[in-house]
């Protein structure tokens, strides 16, 4: 029995093309400051004749296959998909809508907030859940907070512990706003800093080390930069955490988040990681917290020696 032009079968369609797809350094200043110094439009249906059948014209639509969801533009009322069981195709002559991509919102309540409270940043609010849940800040301790700017941290930090703790921040970018007498705060690359330098500034080693320090985002590979990063905070411990400090530090989570708790936990008594409301929906950034460090590791090497 002969088919109707409008029942033929289409041509295969055609899956579109993949779209193509550091950590800065600076050099240091030594001099602490602290106290009063301070999708693009769909495509349009357009219509092409049949040179096939010259005797009909099929429209030119666009099709995502429920199962692929893939958008091809094929002629024909039916199109499958080449992974699509029959009667499992859509299709329209509406262009198909682009998928939904989280947007960033750059005004929302914690921002509001910290304008309204006098808080630098939104981040603000990240350290205060943090030590409202975890308890890491407590009156007198000796707090260093890397990568500081644009220092709303310190300013949290300096309220938990008080005017009789003393809060050290660092950054490759200068914190300009004021801060109370035992705030201080310099231009210096954290890991070529002077261990010594840095607790000579607070009168000795440190109870809490915070890291809210990330790596230049690029939209690929993020992740293990930022695991990078941290595995290089974690070097710096030993000369400035006392035995049985805290610490808190940001990473952006993925395959390598459980390898960071892991090597984190071999260090403190308590590793868990956390992530506070006032982290932004679509960001990936958790926070690994750990109380009671113990220092690090030692297991024994060849021959029986000892090593870390």
């Amino acid at each position: 029995m002969p088919r109707s032009p409008g029942s033929r079968s289409a041509p295969a369609c055609e899956s579109p093309e993949p779209a193509s797809d550091s950590i800065r350094s600076a050099g240091a200043e030594t001099g602490f400051r602290g106290g009063s110094i301070g999708g693009s439009p769909g495509p349009q249906d357009a219509r092409a004749s049949d040179r096939a059948t010259p005797m009909t014209a099929a429209r030119v639509r666009f099709v995502t296959c429920r199962e692929t969801r893939r958008t091809c533009m094929c002629k024909g009322i039916r199109v499958k998909g080449p992974e699509c069981s029959p009667g499992e195709s859509s299709a329209s002559t509406f262009p198909a809508l682009p998928l939904r991509v989280p947007r960033r919102v750059l005004h929302d309540r914690f921002f509001k907030q910290a304008k309204a409270e006098g808080y630098l940043a939104r981040s603000a609010y990240k350290l205060i859940e943090i030590d409202d849940r975890k308890r890491l800040l407590r009156k007198g301790d000796r707090v260093l907070d890397l990568g500081c700017a644009p220092g709303s941290w310190l300013q949290v930090a300096g309220e938990r512990v008080g005017p009789s703790g003393a809060v050290i921040g660092i950054d490759l970018q200068a914190v300009t706003h004021p801060m109370p007498a035992h705030i201080r705060h310099a231009v210096m690359d954290a890991f070529t800093a002077d261990p010594g330098v840095l607790t000579g500034e607070a009168g000795g080693m440190f109870d809490v080390v915070l890291s809210d320090m990330a790596p230049n985002t690029t939209g690929a590979g993020d992740h293990f930069r930022s695991y990078h990063l941290c595995r290089r905070v974690i070097e710096l411990l030993p000369g400035l955490l006392r035995i049985g400090g805290n610490l808190a530090m940001k990473v952006f989570e993925g395959e390598k988040y459980p390898e960071l708790l892991r090597h984190v936990g071999r260090r403190f008594r308590e590793v868990k990681g956390f992530k506070p409301r006032a982290c932004r929906d679509v960001s990936s950034e958790i926070y690994v917290i750990g109380h009671g460090y113990t220092g690090e590791p030692v297991s024994a090497g060849p021959g029986g020696q000892t090593t870390s």
